[in-house]
C-alpha cells in the first residue's frame, strides 16, 4: 500500500513539474536585470546620464547597445550580451500573446529603474 502511495505521489509531482513553463517569469526577469544593468555599466563609463521614460526605452537600449559593439569593443561582454538576448528570444518564441503582453510590461518596469 505504501509503495502504491509513492508512486501515485510521484507520478503527480512529475505531471505538476512538467507542467511548469519554460518561460516563467522566474526564469527571464534575471536575463533581464542583467542586460539593463550591462547597458546601465556602458553608459557610466561613457558619461551619459539617460533619464529613461516610457517613450524612450528603447532609445537608451539603442545608445547602450551601440556603445558596446562599437566603442571599444570587448569580445567576451558582447559573447555574453549576445547570450542573453538569445536565451531571451527563445523564452519570448515559446510565450502566446497573453504571455508575451506580460513579457513586455515587465521589460519596460525593469527599464523605468534607474541605473545604479
Amino acid at each position: 500500500m505504501k509503495t502504491y502511495f509513492f508512486a501515485v505521489m510521484l507520478i503527480t509531482v512529475i505531471i505538476f513539474a512538467s507542467c511548469e513553463k519554460p518561460h516563467s517569469k522566474t526564469q527571464y526577469i534575471p536575463l533581464v536585470e542583467e542586460l539593463h544593468k550591462i547597458e546601465c555599466e556602458q553608459l557610466k563609463i561613457a558619461g551619459i546620464n539617460f533619464l529613461v521614460n516610457d517613450t524612450n526605452i528603447y532609445t537608451f537600449r539603442g545608445i547602450a547597445f551601440d556603445r558596446i559593439m562599437t566603442k571599444k569593443p570587448n569580445a567576451p561582454l558582447i559573447a555574453h550580451y549576445e547570450e542573453l538576448y538569445q536565451k531571451l528570444a527563445v523564452i519570448e518564441f515559446n510565450m502566446d500573446d497573453y504571455e508575451k503582453l506580460k513579457y513586455r510590461e515587465d521589460v519596460k518596469s525593469e527599464y523605468l529603474k534607474p541605473c545604479k
